[in-house]
């Protein structure tokens, strides 16, 4: 008896991970909580996929992504290319990025890969700071330096 509970148990734990792996796949999961701000703005973008391109407008934008707005198709799970133009002297070129989500003209991109150089720009732009650990003033610790002679 207690052997064929178990069994139960296995296949309702199969099968409700088999419902959350679909779901994960054909729903949209909102995105709850981010490591970064979003920050409104209106950039124009040309974006580029084996071979074609396209243009659209950045709505905002963050260090992990961004949302486009345009009129040329885009598929959940695609991979990309994007320009992003700032201002008249200023654009960011991301060398892959990926379509997380797609409403109507709207789609979601997360930066996958990009320069070092373009990565700070778009961290000055979008006035990205990165989180710091608390720093907790109760740790009464000496510090010991070892190995050091004075000189």
């Amino acid at each position: 008896m207690a052997e064929r509970a178990g069994e139960d148990r296995l296949e309702l734990s199969r099968a409700m991970a088999d419902h959350t792996t679909a779901a994960l796949l054909t729903e949209e999961v909102p995105v709850t909580t981010r490591y970064s701000t979003r920050k409104s703005v209106r950039y124009q973008v040309t974006l580029s996929c084996e071979g074609r391109v396209g243009e659209g407008a950045v709505m905002d934008c963050s260090v992990p992504g961004c949302q486009v707005e345009t009129q040329w198709p885009l598929k959940r799970g695609q991979s990309l290319q994007l320009r992003i133009q700032i201002d008249r002297q200023t654009a960011i070129r991301v060398d892959l990025g990926v379509v997380r989500w797609v409403r109507g003209a709207k789609a979601g991109i997360e930066f996958i890969r990009m320069t070092a150089d373009d990565q700070h720009r778009l961290k000055t732009h979008t006035g990205f700071a990165p989180r710091r650990a608390p720093v907790h003033t109760s740790w009464r610790e000496s510090v010991v330096c070892t190995g050091v002679t004075g000189r």
